[in-house]
């Protein structure tokens, strides 16, 4: 038997890279897979249920949540994964830019995972998965907001782990270095 058969899981930032290799991760796996990103999938898409939404939207939680139970009939996890990275000083860097990848790296990550907590939970062994960056432990010139939003997402990840672990949810974070998406 597969190590994921009859999982349901939804996977944000799907259209390529980490995103992309996990849904394929999980679907050969035996999951069903819901793919998310603002983009379209690149290349061939797998045998999964697509959408593409803008995680930052406002009824974005609500709305994939909702996808979640109607395709898949419920979720067991979650993989926060989209994510971006603006390149400028931090002397340089306006609040626009800014807000911007802390609302997509780590905004949009709490409240969908807060609001994925009821489907969760009836899961009875929720897990959630949130793609974080070696940026979490090392500084570089020139990605002051990415590195903070993933340092950021290192303690979210931490405290839904506290929080939720009683109900029998797991939280952990993955810290992987740069790579190149073809």
């Amino acid at each position: 038997m597969k190590r994921f058969t009859g999982s349901r899981v939804l996977v944000t930032g799907a259209a390529d890279g980490i995103g992309a290799a996990s849904v394929t991760a999980f679907l050969g796996e035996g999951a069903r897979v819901l793919a998310v990103d603002i983009n379209p999938p690149r290349g061939d898409v797998p045998a999964c249920h697509y959408e593409i939404l803008d995680v930052t939207e406002a009824n974005a939680p609500e709305r994939l949540v909702a996808s979640a139970g109607r395709e898949l009939g419920g979720l067991d996890v979650l993989v926060n994964n989209a994510g971006i990275c603006e390149v400028s000083p931090l002397a340089s860097t306006d609040d626009d830019t800014w807000d911007r990848v802390m609302d997509v790296n780590l905004r949009a990550m709490f409240r969908l995972s807060r609001s994925a907590l009821p489907l969760l939970r009836e899961s009875g062994a929720g897990r959630v998965i949130n793609i974080a960056s070696i940026s979490a432990r090392f500084a570089n010139d020139g990605m002051g907001a990415y590195s903070a939003s993933k340092h950021a997402v290192a303690g979210l990840s931490k405290s839904l782990a506290a929080e939720w672990g009683q109900d029998g949810i797991t939280c952990n974070y993955i810290l992987p270095g740069a790579m190149i998406v073809s």
